[in-house]
């Protein structure tokens, strides 16, 4: 429905429809979380953006999903899963990212959150 603009628009309004005529997407958390891997592990310690990757966030249940080079990694990510949460979310200013949960070394993601095993979980705090 086009407006004549003789009645108020809220903001939201106006620029939901300003997204959907210029068909352009929200960003969400997925791809922040993601795109800003290596600044959040850079901030926790230096080394680690190059031998650890970010693979997967769900957001529908907030874990992000690691893939460590070696095992000596995995046993890093495991003890700094609380920072990694925090670190996250700082920027943000959000609880977007609630657990982490480290994959095998070269395992592939699974498109699915965590179901039986359970993810090295933290909190912020």
């Amino acid at each position: 429905m086009q407006r004549d603009g003789r009645k108020p628009v809220g903001f939201v309004a106006v620029l939901q429809g300003l997204m959907a005529d210029r068909a352009w997407d929200a960003p969400t958390a997925d791809g922040t979380v993601l795109d800003r891997w290596p600044d959040i592990v850079a901030a926790i310690t230096p080394q680690l953006p190059d031998h650890v990757a970010a693979v997967a966030f769900h957001p529908e249940t907030g874990q992000l999903d690691l893939r460590p080079g070696s095992p000596a990694y995995t046993t890093q990510l495991r003890l700094i899963s609380a920072r990694i949460v925090a670190a996250a979310n700082e920027p943000a200013g959000t609880d977007a990212v609630r657990t982490v949960r480290v994959l095998a070394v070269g395992a592939a993601p699974d498109s699915r959150p965590a179901g039986t095993s359970a993810p090295a979980t933290a909190a912020s705090g």
